[in-house]
């Protein structure tokens, strides 16, 4: 795990991460393989802050709002070895 980013909670398949450092994709890869470890399924969402970031993880993606999903950063998909962005709309 980065020194800059910490697992705030996890359930079977969600992890809920926090990166407060640089926002780079390989930052954020290796916080997602980090927090998800040999869990598959897995997602491990990102928010650059405790402060927009859930404090328990739900179930499962679905029970993310949409205000927490456009917060974060992205989610790390284990099963797929690939770092989702979420962009913002300008």
């Amino acid at each position: 795990m980065p020194e800059h980013c910490a697992v705030l909670d996890s359930s079977r398949i969600i992890s809920v991460v926090v990166c407060d450092g640089p926002r780079d994709e390989a930052t954020f890869a290796e916080a997602g393989r980090a927090a998800c470890g040999a869990r598959r399924p897995c997602g491990a969402w990102i928010w650059p802050s405790r402060d927009v970031a859930p404090a328990t993880a739900p179930a499962n993606h679905d029970g993310l709002t949409q205000a927490e999903v456009v917060s974060s950063q992205g989610v790390w998909v284990a099963e797929r070895e690939l770092f989702v962005r979420i962009e913002r709309a300008e």
